[in-house]
């Protein structure tokens, strides 16, 4: 009969786990579940936010394949076999010492070191996650930015009402100056601030790839720029709808280091589309307000453009 116990990811508990670095190659977080039967034991990852960025959530270790299990007061130590490794440990930690005890009493490893007394791991420093804080910087600048421009929209509409009487003519998006750049805020500015690596060659791979497919689109977006068409600009969006589908689709791209480029060559693709969609409703709708709130989307999507780029560098 299995026993199970609950365990955690990582040293800390609470919002300090939530931010601290994965001490795991699986990159697992959180909390979880270890049960022990006599063929092995079977570990699960507890699914939400903690596990989004995981390898996989559940692991099972037969019992030929464990190594050996070293505890220091309630945090404790596997070390096994896999396929792919000779030797991978695994930390992990419980609520008390007395239950890490009894999780090494019915591990049927072949060594086991117990040091009772002691701070536990006390030479592991806490580090931060930098792929969790990049990604909500992503997010907050994001957020941030829609929120103005629904906020420039709606004080636009009830400043200048629609007319009735005549229907305004579409006015063409002007072209982008220095000041687009100027307006970028100073949580955009902090994105990058972890620096880039495109050495692997993965990496430099995807971001060639996304570049010629943005040159591409854009030089066509160009083209059309001067007399836009509602039409056209609904092409494009579809066209850059396909760039998504093929970044979310191409497995090797998925792996955790690739986390900050991946989310960036999506955010600056999802930016296209908004404001391509934006910019046709404005032309068949021929409403100014949404040109304008089209113009200042377009302003956004050129600074990721631009982050993007820096993060090649």
């Amino acid at each position: 009969m299995a026993q199970t116990f609950d365990i955690r990811f990582a040293k800390s508990a609470g919002l300090a786990g939530l931010f601290e670095a994965p001490a795991n190659e699986y990159r697992w977080k959180g909390a979880g579940r270890l049960s022990i039967d006599p063929t092995g034991i079977s570990i699960a990852v507890r699914r939400g936010l903690l596990s989004l960025f995981a390898r996989a959530t559940t692991r099972r270790i037969p019992t030929n394949d464990l190594i050996e299990v070293y505890r220091e007061g309630n945090a404790l130590r596997l070390e096994f076999s896999t396929q792919e490794s000779a030797r991978t440990v695994l930390p992990i930690w419980v609520g008390d010492r007395d239950a890490a005890a009894q999780i090494v009493t019915l591990l049927p490893t072949q060594r086991s070191v117990e040091i009772e007394d002691g701070e536990p791991q006390s030479t592991r420093r806490y580090r931060f996650d930098r792929t969790l804080v990049a990604l909500l910087l992503i997010g907050v600048v994001t957020l941030g930015a829609g929120a103005l421009m629904l906020q420039r929209y709606f004080s636009a509409g009830r400043a200048t009402p629609p007319s009735v009487t005549a229907a305004p003519i579409p006015v063409p998006v002007a072209p982008p100056t220095v000041s687009t750049e100027t307006r970028t805020s100073e949580s955009q500015e902090r994105i990058l601030a972890s620096g880039s690596d495109l050495r692997n060659p993965i990496a430099r791979r995807e971001f060639e790839r996304f570049q010629a497919e943005s040159n591409a689109l854009r030089s066509d977006y160009q083209s059309m720029r001067v007399q836009p068409t509602a039409e056209g600009l609904e092409a494009l969006e579809t066209r850059w709808r396909d760039v998504t589908s093929r970044i979310y689709n191409t497995a090797d791209f998925e792996d955790a280091e690739f986390v900050t480029q991946r989310e960036l060559e999506l955010a600056v693709a999802r930016s296209w589309r908004y404001y391509l969609s934006i910019h046709a409703a404005a032309l068949r709708a021929a409403d100014p307000r949404l040109i304008d709130l089209a113009a200042a989307h377009l302003a956004f999507t050129e600074a990721l453009e631009l982050k993007l780029s820096q993060f090649a560098l």
